[in-house]
């Protein structure tokens, strides 16, 4: 029974996403264009996200708040990772209003969940072009040296068995 709840809970949350972006986005990214500010569109998305984890009961866990070094306004690098089935976010992503992002260049091709992202700040990775990743990670990094924070998530590995993760070359 509770399989079906769960689908049933993610459905939900699909339909949801998928009607606040296409209800919500077109006119703020409209305001956004015709203004030249989008602070009002990375403050949606984030509503939008918050509400869609909360549908699907995603539980945000954040700690290590007393190992950030340096004050709120001071660029970070975040990277969330899993444990015990949850994701955990290491990290202070609540404080950072000028959060910005890595993503799949595939992503870009959304109509309007791709144009916000890129309007916003974001920084799209083609991860099959390595020249191309190395650039955009360049920027990322360059935005990050002018006081943007990045949230970042790279691309994970299986493990080879059970109880070992592989190991990756840093150049591979």
């Amino acid at each position: 029974m509770s399989v079906i709840i769960n689908w049933l809970r993610s459905l939900a949350a699909y339909v949801a996403l998928v009607l606040y972006i296409a209800i919500v986005g077109p006119p703020a990214l409209a305001v956004a264009v015709l203004t030249g500010r989008a602070g009002h569109v990375f403050a949606l998305g984030r509503f939008g996200a918050t509400a869609v984890r909360r549908l699907l009961g995603i539980r945000l866990d954040v700690s290590g708040l007393e190992h950030v070094v340096g004050g709120p306004a001071d660029p970070l690098l975040h990277q969330p990772s899993q444990q015990r089935g949850r994701c955990r976010v290491r990290s202070a992503v609540p404080r950072c209003p000028r959060l910005r992002g890595l993503y799949k260049a595939e992503m870009g091709k959304l109509p309007v969940l791709g144009r916000a992202m890129r309007l916003v700040g974001f920084v799209p990775v083609d991860r099959a072009n390595r020249s191309s990743a190395i650039a955009s990670v360049d920027a990322a990094a360059a935005r990050l040296a002018a006081g943007d924070s990045f949230l970042i998530a790279p691309r994970a590995r299986g493990p080879a068995t059970a109880g070992c993760s592989r190991s990756r070359r840093a150049d591979s």
